[in-house]
């Protein structure tokens, strides 16, 4: 058990090293909004022990992304990036369709 938990540990840390993700400990009484501020053109996942406006909805309204609440299973935090890795393909390629649109509306 122990061995297959370390596994996916190290699966999932290759997969965060080639992501711009932030993660945040959201932690009481620390202000972690100008850092929201800041990097909000990242992925940012906050770790979270409780749900309340301060821990998560103003961070959501500041611009991070989601949020997973502790304890969490790996396998939660595995499908959030699986997720935003996906938004991220998604995105570029609306981009990329969008600049082949306006590049044949000029010819």
């Amino acid at each position: 058990m122990r061995l297959k938990y370390s596994l996916q540990l190290k699966r999932l840390w290759r997969t965060v090293r080639e992501m711009p993700i932030y993660y945040l400990l959201m932690l009481p009484g620390q202000n972690f909004n100008p850092l929201i501020t800041k990097f909000k053109d990242k992925i940012i996942i906050l770790m979270v022990s409780y749900i309340n406006n301060d821990t998560v909805a103003a961070p959501l309204k500041l611009g991070a992304n989601d949020y997973i609440v502790k304890p969490f299973m790996i396998e939660e935090l595995q499908r959030k990036i699986e997720h935003y890795k996906e938004y991220q393909i998604l995105k570029s390629i609306k981009i990329s369709t969008r600049s082949i649109v306006n590049i044949y509306s000029m010819i």
